[in-house]
């Protein structure tokens, strides 16, 4: 049931959570609806489009049930909250120069698959041409252009940002 979710850090708690409701108690499936929705915010830092269907489907009520209560408070958000955003040009020149061998090395160094981090706060992607092909290869850290990228100093500069960021 939880396939999609489970690679996020904090997925087996939030599965033993799920599977801890139990629809017998004197309690309504919709007073449950605010605490589980909590809970997920607090485990994901934000709400999965599969968390949702999944909290719906273990308390027997609406995707959009759940879906309202999402929108009407503004504590509960769908996007994540990504601390650090990569991305590393996929145009011509710079694969030419090894951009696609520098992202696989910070997904690699990073343990990132599918994108985005465990924890959702490192999201790492390939972007069209950035216009910067005398300086090729090239990349962006939150918005920051690093420009004839190395790898081993392009991950430390990862790594820095991903240290300041938790500040």
């Amino acid at each position: 049931m939880f396939s999609i979710i489970n690679e996020l850090e904090g997925y087996g708690q939030f599965s033993q959570y799920l599977n801890g409701i139990d629809l017998e108690m004197p309690v309504s499936p919709e007073a449950l609806l605010i605490p589980t929705l909590n809970k997920c915010q607090e485990l994901f830092s934000f709400i999965p489009a599969q968390a949702i269907k999944d909290i719906a489907y273990t308390l027997e009520m609406s995707e959009e049930v759940v879906q309202a209560a999402i929108d009407e408070h503004p504590y509960f958000t769908k996007e994540v909250k990504q601390q650090v955003r990569v991305n590393v040009c996929g145009g011509p020149v710079c694969y030419q120069r090894g951009s696609y061998d520098i992202y696989d090395d910070v997904c690699k160094h990073l343990n990132i698959e599918n994108e985005v981090s465990s924890d959702g706060k490192i999201c790492i992607k390939k972007s069209l041409c950035q216009g910067n092909c005398a300086s090729a290869p090239v990349a962006t850290i939150n918005g920051k252009s690093y420009n004839r990228i190395e790898k081993e100093e392009f991950l430390k500069q990862v790594d820095k940002e991903i240290e300041d960021s938790k500040d």
